[in-house]
């Protein structure tokens, strides 16, 4: 399998036997372990002995995927794992990776992505393989899997929910950010204002009787009349 012109990604163990049992979502795999391997990188790989597929056990070689840098790199890591489903699974999950593939090609791929929301999309892909599975398991219908790669999909609607408002949520954090810092600026200046108006009614303290003496007066002492 490691040789096969199939298999495109780093086969480790412990992603060819979940792969073997589409062990997608919450049991550990991602569309991100499909990561193109470049011809180069298998030789390194292998030249290094960097996988032991004489354990093919529970225990087996597995680490956590690579997160994707771009949509791009995304729709790439489906279309590996189309390339390998071709080969080793049914019609009908090769269909429903057809679909994933063209409807994020065609719908998702016109939606701006940050780095961070790639996550989102990895999410939503694992969740949909690892619901196909569960409908192997139940017996259902596994072509109505396939209906869920549309912008009606529930998951995919709060999905996006978030996404949209994230942004929306970070500006208000900045914007509180920003203006406490400014408030605490401001109020040292007011406190210090507050303190020089302070420093300055102590100042002026009572003027002394040999200085009022001293000043013109209007009204005669004597008399109590006023002087022209």
């Amino acid at each position: 399998m490691v040789r096969s012109e199939h298999v495109k990604f780093k086969a480790l163990p412990g992603v060819c036997t979940r792969v073997f049992d589409i062990q997608f979502g919450s049991s550990g795999l991602s569309i991100r372990h499909f990561a193109r391997l470049s011809q180069a990188e298998r030789m390194s790989w292998l030249e290094s002995g960097g996988s032991n597929f004489d354990n093919l056990s529970a225990t087996a070689e597995f680490a956590p995927a690579k997160p994707a840098k771009s949509i791009e790199e995304v729709v790439d890591a489906v279309r590996v794992f189309q390339t390998y489903a071709r080969e080793y699974c049914c019609v009908e999950l090769v269909e429903l990776v057809n679909r994933i593939v063209e409807f994020t090609e065609e719908t998702l791929m016109l939606v701006s992505w940050s780095t961070n929301d790639l996550s989102v999309l990895v999410y939503w892909i694992n969740d949909i393989l690892e619901n196909f599975r569960g409908a192997a398991e139940a017996g259902d219908d596994l072509a109505q899997v396939k209906l869920r790669c549309s912008s009606d999909d529930r998951l995919l609607r709060d999905l996006m929910f978030v996404k949209v408002n994230r942004p929306a949520a970070a500006l208000t954090s900045n914007q509180a950010v920003v203006r406490n810092h400014s408030e605490e600026h401001r109020r040292p200046a007011t406190q210090h204002q507050h303190a020089q108006n302070g420093d300055s009614k102590k100042r002026m303290g009572r003027i002394s009787r040999d200085v009022l003496r001293q000043l013109p007066v209007q009204v005669d002492p004597g008399t109590g009349k006023s002087r022209s």
